[in-house]
């Protein structure tokens, strides 16, 4: 009730779109959502988004935190496709505005990576397996990861998907195999032994391994 007579006394005296009426809502969705009053906390959301964009357009960083904010209601109410539509707009925006290496923009691919493997997990459990090829699949578009590899790598082998499996290896190994990391460049390595005919040299493996020996092994 606090709560809300705040917000009611800053719509009146400061307006819908001042920093401290889009926080008294914050606040508010906030409250709600850990209160599992989903309905209530998405509208706030919803409309908070609204102001806010239209606000200071699309780079606004309200409008940013609401969607990264309804996207975990969507999330605890298991309604990932829409999860996944306001983790994918957040992350175009930060994309662009912050770049790939921001810890925010690594921070929404993980998100993005997380929601795509839980997918593949339901999609697994039926035995589904092209729709678990076609749900890991987009992974290789985010951030060069080695989970990534590992996962759609293992399912395409199961699978007997060769062809599948090759241009895996030489995406990650074009990915993974310049890493500074040793062990990044070990499991470049490792996911192309896993299977037959991976299509990368010997050489070229044996080479990723004896790079400057004495660096660090974890990234």
């Amino acid at each position: 009730k606090l709560l809300h007579e705040a917000l009611e006394g800053r719509q009146s005296t400061l307006g819908n779109e001042h920093p401290d009426t889009l926080l008294s809502m914050r606040a508010i969705g906030f409250v709600c959502r850990k209160l599992k009053r989903y309905d209530e906390a998405e509208e706030t959301y919803k409309q908070l988004v609204d102001i806010a964009s239209d606000a200071r357009k699309e780079r606004d960083w309200s409008a940013i935190a609401a969607r990264d904010e309804l996207a975990k209601i969507y999330r605890e109410q298991q309604r990932y496709a829409e999860q996944e539509a306001l983790v994918r707009e957040n992350l175009k925006i930060k994309r662009r505005v912050l770049g790939e290496e921001h810890e925010d923009t690594r921070y929404l691919m993980g998100q993005l990576r997380a929601i795509f493997q839980r997918k593949a997990e339901e999609e697994a459990k039926t035995e589904n397996w092209p729709a678990v090829l076609e749900t890991l699949e987009p992974l290789a578009d985010l951030h060069p990861s080695h989970e990534q590899w590992r996962d759609l790598i293992a399912v395409q082998l199961f699978q007997d998907d060769r062809v599948g499996y090759r241009a895996s290896c030489a995406t990650a190994w074009q990915q993974l195999s310049g890493a500074e990391s040793l062990w990044m460049r070990t499991q470049a390595v490792s996911f192309c032994t896993m299977g037959p005919s991976s299509g990368i040299d010997s050489a070229d493996l044996f080479e990723v391994l004896d790079r400057h020996p004495k660096e660090k092994f974890y990234p």
